[in-house]
């Protein structure tokens, strides 16, 4: 999948690091409700490639390598806790970490996980880290939003 907006049209200065709830309340609901919002983000399948490889277009943070993506959630894994992503994998270490949408009819599932690199039969952690934001219904939070939003960056 390609990246959608390879342009982003931001004024100069313009400085894109949000909180967690910024990043879902003036990003990720207005995207699922196909509501008007800054182009600072765009699609992207994050599994497609290493952390190192992902479009220099929505690196927002030149030291520290921030990026930031929208990915459709249609894919199936077969371990939800490692995801295969180019020649390593995302490995979850802090699942459903949970805050309230400010509307208080939603929920807001963060997952963070790390990226490993495989060498040989041994896999070694890297400096790559990603936190995954997902809105759930308070009622069902399983029955999640067909959108997530990512934010990658090396620590």
């Amino acid at each position: 999948m390609a990246v959608a907006n390879a342009e982003v049209d931001l004024p100069a200065g313009f400085r894109f690091d949000p909180t967690d709830r910024q990043l879902v309340e003036c990003y990720l609901t207005k995207k699922i409700c196909n509501q008007p919002f800054p182009n600072a983000m765009s699609e992207f399948d994050v599994f497609q490639t290493e952390p190192w490889s992902l479009p220099a277009e929505n690196r927002y943070s030149l030291e520290h390598r921030k990026y930031y993506f929208f990915d459709l959630r249609n894919r199936r894994f077969e371990n939800m806790d490692a995801r295969r992503a180019g020649n390593g994998e995302w490995r979850i270490v802090k699942r459903k970490e949970e805050f309230a949408h400010s509307n208080n009819q939603l929920i807001v599932i963060k997952n963070t996980y790390v990226y490993w690199i495989g060498q040989g039969n041994q896999a070694l952690m890297t400096r790559w880290w990603m936190h995954e934001f997902v809105i759930g219904r308070i009622y069902d939070p399983a029955r999640g939003s067909p959108v997530a939003a990512y934010r990658i960056f090396k620590i």
